[in-house]
Parts: C-alpha cells; sequence; structure tokens
C-alpha cells in the first residue's frame, strides 16, 4: 500500500420514501437447528502496520439509522452495505447479475421453485462457517422477526436444505424475477452467523435483535466494533473475509453523523472527510464551489432509478376529466426545472420506467411544454379560461420538490389555474392517502413523491403505486387514487408470466397505459454524484439498481498521496 495515511468517513442514510416494506406480525419460530462450531479465532495479522489507515465519510441524511440488523433494517441502515453480503449482486456498473453468497441460482420450468448453490470457503466474522443450513437459519430469523426482510422475501414459502452448499427455495407464486429480489441491496443481506444469533439470544429476544442492532455477524468486508448512537460508527477489517486482503485497503471505516448539510460541506472542504456520499443530497448548485479546489472530485450519474412525479387525484373534480389532466401536463416547464435545480444535468423521465430499467419502452410518449395545446385541452374540457383552484399537499423541505413545485405553479397561472400549495411533512401525505372511507375524497387534488423499489423488477416498479388494491393500503403507496381495471388486470399478468419477451410485451402495455391517463406527471431521473477526495483510489462503481449512491461496499477502496494532517 502507497503511504499509511488516515482517511475519514463520516456517513448519513437516504430514507427511501418510495419503499417502505409492510411490517407483519408473527411470532418467532423455533430455530432451525445447526450443528455446534466451536469459536474459531481469527487469524493473526501478517505484519503489524505502521499506521492504521481510516476512511472517513460524509453521507446524505441527519441520522446513522436504525441500527445494523440486516432483517430489520431498510435504507437508513450504514453498515449493512459492508458487514453484510447479497446470495447475488448486480456486476459492478451493470444491470446484470452476479454471484456473491450464492454461486449458481436456477428455475424450475414456471418459477415456483429455484436451486441456488452457494459459495465454499466463506466464514462469517465469527470464523464459523457460510453454508446451506447458515442460509436456513437466517432465512427462519428475518421470518420470525417479521420486519423489513420478511417483506422483502414475502413472496418465498420455505427454504429447503438439499446439501451442505445447495438450498431449494420454494415460492408461493411464480417469481421469475427471483434474481433480482436477491441483488436487492437492503432487505436481501440479512445472512447472519447462526452461533452468533444464538450466543446473545435471551428467553424474550430468541433472535438476538437487540445484540445485532448495534453489532454485526456477517459475510462482509467491515464490521462493526463501534457504535455511538447520534456519533459515529467505526468498521474494522473481517479477518476472514472471502475475497481476502492482497489488493490495496483501508483497515477502518468511520462513518460520522453530522446533522446539517451545510456543516458537512464544512467539513469535507476542511479535508476533514475524505468521500462525501452525496447520492441525491448534494444539492448541484455546490458542485462548482466543490470543483474550485483542485483537491475535489465530484462523478455525476444521470443513470438512476429514482423518478421524482406529480400525482392528479382524479377523484376530484375537474381532474376526473382527463382532458384537464392533459393540459396540465403540458404546463410543466421541464427544461427550466433543469436548469434551475440539476446545473441541466438531469436526464428527462419519459414516461414511469426509469431508461436502464428492463423491459422500458422507448415508444412512451412524452408530453411536452406547450402552453397552447395545453389551452386546447382546456377548452376541450370546458373550461377555456380556467377558473378553478387546485390544492397540492406536498412535503416543501427539499430544494428539488420545491423548485418543481413553484415551476409548475407558474404554468398553470397561464391557463388560469391557481395551484395552492400547503407544505405537509411526509407523514402527514402519507395518513392523508390511506385515510377511510376509501370512497371518500382525499383533501388534496395533487401530490408528489419520488419513488424506487429496491427491487429493480417492472412489476415492483408498477403494483406499489398503480394497483388498485394499492389505494387506502400501507403496503403501497397509490396517492393517485386512480383505479383502472385494465391496467390491474396487465400488472397481475406481468408478476404470473416467465416468459422474459412476454413479459416485456405486457410492461410496455402498461408503461402506454399509464401514460395515456395523464394522472401523473414524471419528471426527472435524478443524477447522483460520488464527491470525494483526489487521494481516494479506486471508488466503487456506480450501480443505479444496487444503490450504491447511499453507502457503497468500500473494500476495493484505497489511500494514496494524501498529505498528513
Amino acid at each position: 500500500m502507497n503511504g499509511r495515511h488516515v482517511l475519514t468517513l463520516t456517513v448519513v442514510a437516504i430514507v427511501a420514501l418510495g419503499i417502505l416494506a409492510p411490517v407483519l406480525s408473527a411470532c418467532a419460530p423455533a430455530a432451525t437447528p445447526v450443528p455446534a462450531t466451536p469459536t474459531v479465532p481469527p487469524p493473526a495479522p501478517t505484519a503489524t502496520p505502521e499506521k492504521e489507515v481510516v476512511l472517513r465519510y460524509i453521507g446524505t441524511d441527519d441520522k446513522l439509522g436504525r441500527g445494523c440488523d440486516p432483517a430489520l433494517i431498510d435504507s437508513t441502515a450504514q453498515c449493512i452495505p459492508n458487514a453484510y453480503e447479497q446470495l447475488v449482486r448486480y456486476k459492478p456498473g451493470t444491470s446484470e447479475f452476479e454471484g456473491v453468497l450464492a454461486t449458481e441460482w436456477e428455475a424450475n420450468d414456471d418459477s415456483t421453485e429455484w436451486t441456488l448453490k452457494l459459495r465454499e470457503g466463506v466464514k462469517f466474522y465469527d470464523g464459523t462457517p457460510w453454508n446451506a443450513q447458515a442460509l436456513k437459519f437466517s432465512f427462519d430469523r428475518a421470518m420470525g422477526l417479521a420486519a423489513f426482510a420478511a417483506g422483502q422475501w414475502g413472496a418465498v414459502e420455505s427454504v429447503e436444505v438439499v446439501d451442505d452448499h445447495t438450498v431449494r427455495v420454494v415460492m408461493k407464486r411464480p417469481l421469475s424475477y427471483f434474481p433480482a429480489v436477491m441483488a436487492a441491496p437492503w432487505g436481501s443481506s440479512f445472512w447472519v452467523s447462526p452461533k452468533c444469533v444464538q450466543e446473545h439470544a435471551t428467553a424474550d429476544d430468541p433472535w438476538a435483535k437487540e445484540y445485532l442492532i448495534e453489532h454485526s455477524c456477517g459475510t462482509g468486508p467491515y464490521q462493526v466494533e463501534i457504535w455511538e448512537w447520534d456519533d459515529r460508527i467505526e468498521m474494522v477489517k473481517n479477518p476472514y473475509y472471502w475475497r481476502g486482503w492482497d489488493i490495496p485497503h483501508v483497515d477502518r471505516l468511520v462513518l460520522k453523523f453530522i446533522p446539517a448539510l451545510e456543516t458537512r460541506k464544512a467539513v469535507f472542504e476542511a479535508g476533514d472527510a475524505d468521500w462525501w456520499g452525496g447520492g441525491y443530497a448534494l444539492p448541484f448548485a455546490w458542485i462548482p464551489d466543490l470543483l474550485a479546489s483542485p483537491d475535489n472530485v465530484v462523478d455525476i450519474f444521470e443513470s438512476s432509478p429514482k423518478i421524482f412525479t406529480f400525482y392528479m387525484n382524479p377523484q376530484k373534480p375537474p381532474l376526473d376529466n382527463i382532458n384537464v389532466r392533459k393540459a396540465i401536463q403540458h404546463v410543466f416547464d421541464w427544461d427550466k426545472v433543469n436548469q434551475l435545480v440539476w446545473n441541466g444535468k438531469a436526464r428527462r423521465a419519459q414516461g414511469f420506467f426509469p431508461r436502464d430499467l428492463k423491459c422500458f419502452d422507448p415508444s412512451v410518449p412524452i408530453y411536452e411544454y406547450d402552453i397552447a395545446k395545453a389551452k386546447e385541452y382546456m377548452a376541450k374540457a370546458g373550461y377555456p379560461d380556467g377558473g378553478f383552484t387546485l390544492r397540492m399537499h406536498i412535503d416543501m423541505k427539499a430544494v428539488d420538490w420545491r423548485q418543481a413545485v413553484l415551476v409548475l405553479q407558474e404554468g398553470l397561472e397561464q391557463i388560469g389555474i391557481t395551484l395552492h400549495i400547503e407544505s405537509k411533512e411526509w407523514a402527514t401525505v402519507y395518513a392523508e392517502a390511506l385515510q377511510k372511507p376509501l370512497e371518500e375524497p382525499r383533501p388534496y387534488h395533487m401530490t408528489g413523491m419520488w419513488f424506487f423499489p429496491l427491487v429493480a423488477d417492472p412489476h415492483e416498479f408498477v403494483v406499489k403505486i398503480w394497483h388498485g388494491k394499492m389505494i387506502g393500503s400501507e403496503a403501497g403507496y397509490n396517492f393517485h387514487l386512480w383505479r383502472n381495471p385494465e391496467l390491474d388486470a396487465l400488472i397481475d399478468a406481468g408478476q404470473m408470466e416467465t416468459d422474459p419477451e412476454k413479459r416485456c410485451e405486457i410492461y410496455s402495455r402498461i408503461q402506454h397505459t399509464i401514460q395515456d391517463g395523464a394522472v401523473a406527471i414524471t419528471t426527472w431521473e435524478e443524477p447522483a454524484t460520488y464527491v470525494y477526495k483526489k487521494w481516494v483510489k479506486n471508488p466503487p462503481a456506480y450501480t443505479p439498481f444496487a444503490m450504491t449512491q447511499m453507502v457503497p461496499n468500500f473494500s476495493g477502496v484505497y489511500i494514496e498521496g494524501r498529505p498528513e494532517r
């Protein structure tokens, strides 16, 4: 390794508004029997380093998350991408799958059973082996805790041990996209050491969740050593990491709590942090200032699974008139928003599917900014001069959302529509969408949110937002309240279809049906960023559907040429 410089890593998480799995209620089943395995002491280090190399990282939110238990936690968990691993992952920088803890996966003819071959020679942080029994134990634990991972793997009926390195996964229904479920960055990395769980279990806590909130027992490259709430997480090298440590690397990750965005920027610019995850929280207006220093690197990625969308509620007149909805589509000045918010760096959404998602249909039309056409639709609707007010409930704290709302408001004024904006916390808007009875109109005409699912499959992109069964359901986000039986039938058919070509034909029809309904104003595919110092070498590849823009796996990162402080 060139140099033994201290590098720092401070982390804050993104709260993924669009993908909170339902919390299920269940009693913990009896633990799967696991053969007793003696504790294996960590191997002795081959050499004593001159100085521990530390990576300090500034993240993208104002808290460390809700702990490190991979069966309980979603994307707010800072430690999971380095402490735990998936069975399958997206090959870095691509949308193709490659094995991690599994090496092979094969479905039967109707995708109701999947046979997995597990990687041999892998150990957990406590030195015990990764094998089929450990997988079965971890699955039973996740189902017993009935939290995030249980929702993510809700289509799985059972896991059967075939031999020490083979398992059979039995589905409740055909699941042709199970590799995408296995590759999900959170909710599918819940493989923990059975011995670790058993040693820390109690009568009241048979799955040792209290212990694993602040500790880790995974197979990943770094494991939790220090957990200080509202301060920091420190992670150290896993001596048993199956990929080994022969390549240049850092010895310790420090994920630091810094609540204020402006403070994070100051810390980074002062050289007291080496990586700023950026992700989706870095204001693009700051990028020129950051690049003014030759020590700073900013990587911008336009490929993104995250789309911000305005939703119209067709339950409330006059939005029950499709011509009014189409008029509103044509008053949104996308180019203006792109310059105001993204310095022209964002990619306009073309319908509800991001361009890099499987089955994206490039023939889906875009509603261009065209005031004259908007006025034509208003005349068709019987409102040639507008003359009515729409009420929008939306969280206006985010700069990008606020700018987009104000640009939409300006466009509506040009066709005689007044947009009354009420800034409300996300939780309040969510509660309004869930209110009962379902037949009663919601208090808003419009709302807005971004959304991406952790499982990067077309079905996951549409079912939670667009299926009628998600109206008033905590399992989804159908805030627009549009119920279309034809669309529901297509979504159901796409879920069950196993032929890839036929699935894409179904999802093409779904994309056109959504766009033709004019209920959603899709805006941008939100660009992501990595911001780091020039002495950080071999940065992780950006992989959109792995959400690596949040907290990357740092096993291949090293430091070279950092000035001493």
